[in-house]
């Protein structure tokens, strides 16, 4: 797949992310963003909301240190984004963990429509099947992850990334799978909601599926260099190496290296 210039855009045309609901990876998200050229914009005041969204390109609505209050904040800016034709991206954070934070995420999906639903199988497989699983958050099995993606990018209206050992990109019908990235990337924390932002920066280019797949591509790329270029020795090493890989990544290198199977 033609990355068309996805990377070169996000430097040379910034776009804002507005990234809300994980307190415990705000930071990693942010640097992120910035490592690739977007500007984070971060608010706790409900107060402010409506200003920073009508600012942002894109929007990421995250679960992770999700409260009542705050879940009703959460669909107050999804919808609100959606009403000036921002995307937005979901990630329903350990709705595989609790009957709570599953219900939580339903509703979300149902009253905001967020362009792009990225989670992992146990999470997805929970918001499908309508119970609660054990897995957890970070969980990397590729059991039925496929199918599931299909059948929950079809009742949600989204498309699905479902993050694991091959990610999956799909919209229902076309399925793309992502064979790059390693396994230090699970036992970092908060990895897929850097994934978050990287998706909504690629959204600020377009809403199709082929942008969603190419932005989804870039840090499992960036994790397979930062072991081939870097001394890693450990996942905190990784952790740095992958940083750098993620600045320095270009069209080429994503081009080249991407491994990418549609079905």
């Amino acid at each position: 797949m033609k990355n068309n210039d996805i990377l070169e855009v996000m430097h040379t045309q910034p776009a804002m992310v507005m990234m809300n609901g994980n307190h415990v990876t705000e930071q990693l998200v942010a640097d992120v963003i910035s490592y690739l050229g977007g500007s984070p914009l971060v608010g706790d005041d409900a107060r402010d909301d409506d200003a920073l969204v009508s600012l942002a390109s894109a929007v990421v609505i995250n679960m992770g240190t999700i409260t009542a209050a705050g879940h009703d904040r959460l669909i107050h800016l999804g919808q609100t984004a959606k009403k000036l034709g921002k995307p937005v991206v979901f990630d329903p954070v350990g709705a595989g963990a609790s009957d709570l934070r599953r219900q939580q995420a339903l509703t979300l999906v149902e009253k905001v429509q967020p362009t792009v639903i990225r989670g992992n199988l146990s999470e997805i497989a929970a918001l499908l099947s309508g119970e609660a699983s054990a897995l957890g958050i970070d969980s990397t099995s590729a059991a039925n992850a496929v199918e599931t993606a299909k059948a929950y990018a079809k009742v949600s209206g989204a498309i699905l990334v479902i993050s694991g050992a091959k990610d999956v990109v799909t919209d229902g019908e076309t399925v793309y799978e992502i064979d790059n990235g390693h396994p230090y990337l699970a036992v970092n924390v908060g990895m897929g909601d850097a994934l978050d932002g990287i998706l909504a920066l690629g959204l600020a280019q377009g809403t199709t599926l082929e942008k969603v797949v190419q932005a989804a591509s870039i840090l499992p790329v960036a994790a397979d260099m930062a072991v081939q270029n870097q001394a890693v020795e450990g996942p905190a090493t990784f952790k740095n190496a992958l940083m750098d890989q993620l600045a320095n990544l270009s069209d080429g290198k994503l081009s080249k290296y991407a491994n990418i199977k549609k079905s």
